[in-house]
């Protein structure tokens, strides 16, 4: 029998971490539209978490994401995914550095994201968040994307 910490969640897939990071950013255009800016931040937050699950799986070579990693800890999902050496290597003042700085600030949030009126929140952030995780050039995302 597998220790706590090496239990698998055998209900979800790396397939269905993929196509759910995915759903989850179409989720974010769809509650972008509806004036839900809150709740599309928190849908990318979502995404990005689920992505760097995903990633973890690939790592790894397993099917199914570690129980222990249901968590929404950005900083130690990159880590688990192999990947914050390369981040931390970046320098300070480059866009995808500074992007990630922004989108870990946002994810400290992610309580008041949930639990706090909708009404805190703007488009402006979103859009902000949007870009910070998305953009081609210097997004969070992009960037997950082209690392091996």
């Amino acid at each position: 029998m597998a220790s706590d910490f090496a239990k698998l969640n055998s209900t979800i897939t790396d397939a269905d971490l993929d196509a759910a990071w995915q759903d989850r950013l179409e989720d974010a255009t769809a509650l972008d539209a509806g004036g839900r800016h809150a709740s599309a931040i928190a849908a990318r937050l979502y995404a990005l978490e689920i992505y760097l699950k995903f990633r973890i799986c690939q790592r790894l070579g397993i099917a199914n994401p570690p129980k222990k990693l249901e968590i929404h800890a950005l900083d130690a999902l990159v880590l688990f995914s192999g990947l914050s050496t390369a981040l931390d290597a970046i320098p300070k003042a480059d866009a995808v550095r500074v992007n990630w700085r922004n989108i870990m600030e946002f994810s400290r949030d992610l309580t008041d994201l949930r639990y706090r009126p909708a009404s805190r929140w703007t488009q402006q952030q979103s859009d902000d968040f949007a870009h910070w995780l998305l953009d081609p050039s210097t997004g969070v995302l992009p960037w997950l994307q082209n690392q091996k």
